[in-house]
């Protein structure tokens, strides 16, 4: 089992599992940042219960809870991807289902 301990070889400039493990935190720290404001009443509801477990079903609520906030505060972004754009994540494109039409206007 020597062969395990054996370092990896690397080349300069290139990142090793170390780096992209710290990046993905350093990612996922940012996201709770932004995220858990905006999320305060649903982790204030969570945090109350006064049972040590959450029953299944208020979990599965409050997680559609969470993503229901999560899409209206897209809807109202007054710049459509900024919220990824402050994640440093790309904005996804917008997709339209195949066969979509647009509705004649009234």
């Amino acid at each position: 089992m020597a062969f395990l301990s054996y370092p990896w070889p690397t080349l300069p400039g290139m990142p090793d599992a170390q780096d992209k493990r710290n990046k993905e935190y350093d990612q996922a720290a940012e996201a709770a940042t932004v995220l858990d404001p905006r999320l305060a009443d649903l982790w204030a509801a969570i945090w109350s219960s006064h049972d040590e477990a959450i029953p299944l079903g208020m979990a599965a609520a409050l997680l559609r809870l969470a993503y229901l906030t999560g899409y209206q505060d897209a809807l109202t972004e007054a710049d459509r991807g900024s919220l990824f754009t402050a994640l440093g994540l790309p904005v996804p494109a917008r997709v339209k289902p195949p066969g979509a039409a647009r509705r004649p206007s009234r």
